[in-house]
């Protein structure tokens, strides 16, 4: 019991940092529940409108006005209909999973030619190096590619300041 309670009492000391921060910047994709969400704090990379030499600012969020529908970062203060497009670096999912795989299996191939080539009369050749060699270089050049990912605010994508706060009505 007292080991649950130290665990329990850990993972709430160590997710406790969101529950604090009621405002928040959200991208919203139509047609789809998930969204990507940014908070109070967080390190934010972004292109604004009119950007045609595709400079990226990486600024940190310092607070969010609801009222005037902007983003005040650490230098400057910008509306979010200003900001064209938001990038994330967050690997995907499948790209993680399948660069993984190519490790896995790049790892198995030359450990099974090894106990080929220690038990039988099997000898290690250039394809031994190969392959495996080719696998891993895919596996990193997957990772590499798809190691982030652009939002472009238009039609499908929009992005919107909330405010969670709950705020007392009436007297």
């Amino acid at each position: 019991m007292k080991l649950c309670y130290s665990v329990f009492l850990l993972l709430f000391f160590f997710t406790s940092h969101s529950i604090f921060a009621q405002k928040l910047l959200q991208i919203e994709k139509v047609g789809t529940l998930k969204t990507q969400r940014f908070y109070i704090g967080e390190e934010v990379v972004f292109q604004l409108v009119g950007e045609t030499d595709g400079y990226w600012y990486r600024e940190t969020i310092e607070d969010i006005l609801v009222d005037a529908n902007s983003v005040l970062f650490t230098h400057r203060l910008i509306e979010i209909a200003d900001i064209a497009k938001i990038r994330t670096f967050k690997n995907r999912g499948w790209s993680r999973g399948l660069s993984n795989n190519a490790f896995v299996a790049s790892s198995g191939f030359v450990g099974l030619s090894l106990i080929a080539a220690a038990t039988t009369e099997f000898m290690l050749n250039t394809a031994s190096v190969i392959i495996p060699g080719t696998t891993i270089i895919a596996g990193l050049a997957i990772r590499l590619i798809f190691r982030r990912k652009t939002h472009r605010m238009g039609k499908r994508k929009r992005l919107r300041v909330l405010d969670l706060n709950f705020y007392k009505v009436g007297p």
